[in-house]
């Protein structure tokens, strides 16, 4: 590529980022190692048109940051922003809601062979059982002390065994057996890292909570909150509900070791 050509493609770089933060408070860092160019099209098309995806030189776009630090441009956290634009990455602005943006992106996840040198997403086990591989495969079990023995012609897994661990680099034994029984464990998307809404961030853990979580936290501190009442004789709105039924519970015994009859112990008599 020519000089020109590098300089006009920092240039529009540069202006798109600008235009981008000025006009949205929100946006979200993802991961781009291992994305192709295809699954990146096909995830920008069912995006659609509310969404724009900035991808570029890390050096151009913290430039571009900077100088809207320095307009006084109404961005919060501009520093951290900066901080947090590392490695591979993009950063995706949209109008869609961040679950159904989430959910998009993992429509469009690329599952592929273990490559050597490729580090492990997960722990993967083989388990026992009788595959469809015939006998002159057996080396490739034997490379990685798997054992097997021939069953009707077919090879048979006799004890399971872990072939990948988690954050380790594939070997070129673990690549070709896998190869071999054509699994693919590696997981290819653009895997979200931060969210940023008005000035703060946040973890994309927190588009995994829904409704229901949110009331049964809701739920559990309520309950909290009464038994530490109670335990202190401290009256709360969270505890009086628990006062009335002690309160009414202790009337019914006195009820009763009294002899003093009233509706509430009937059903205890």
């Amino acid at each position: 590529m020519a000089a020109s050509d590098k300089k006009l493609r920092k240039e529009k770089l540069f202006l798109r980022t600008l235009e981008l933060f000025k006009t949205h408070s929100s946006f979200i860092i993802v991961e781009m190692s291992n994305i192709t160019s295809s699954q990146l099209q096909q995830t920008k098309k069912e995006l659609g048109s509310s969404t724009e995806i900035l991808v570029g030189k890390n050096t151009v776009i913290k430039k571009a940051l900077k100088q809207l630090q320095s307009e006084n441009k109404n961005i919060g956290n501009i520093e951290e922003i900066i901080s947090k634009i590392k490695g591979f990455v993009g950063i995706i602005f949209s109008k869609l809601p961040s679950k159904e943006l989430k959910q998009i992106i993992l429509n469009n996840e690329r599952r592929t062979f273990a490559k050597v040198g490729a580090v492990a997403q997960e722990d993967l086990f083989i388990y026992s059982t009788l595959t469809t591989m015939t006998p002159d495969k057996t080396s490739f079990f034997q490379a990685m002390g798997i054992a097997t023995k021939i069953t009707k012609g077919k090879i048979e897994i006799t004890q399971s065994s872990q072939v990948l661990m988690k954050g380790e680099k594939v070997t070129p034994s673990q690549s070709k057996l896998l190869a071999c029984m054509d699994i693919k464990p590696l997981v290819y998307f653009m895997r979200m890292k931060q969210i940023y809404d008005n000035g703060e961030f946040y973890d994309p853990e927190i588009l995994d909570i829904d409704e229901k979580d949110v009331m049964d936290m809701i739920k559990s501190v309520i309950s909290q909150t009464a038994a530490v009442s109670l335990a202190n004789n401290i009256h709360t709105k969270a505890s009086v509900p628990y006062e009335l039924m002690n309160g009414i519970m202790d009337s019914i015994k006195v009820a009763l070791s009294s002899g003093y009859e009233i509706e509430e112990a009937k059903a205890y008599q």
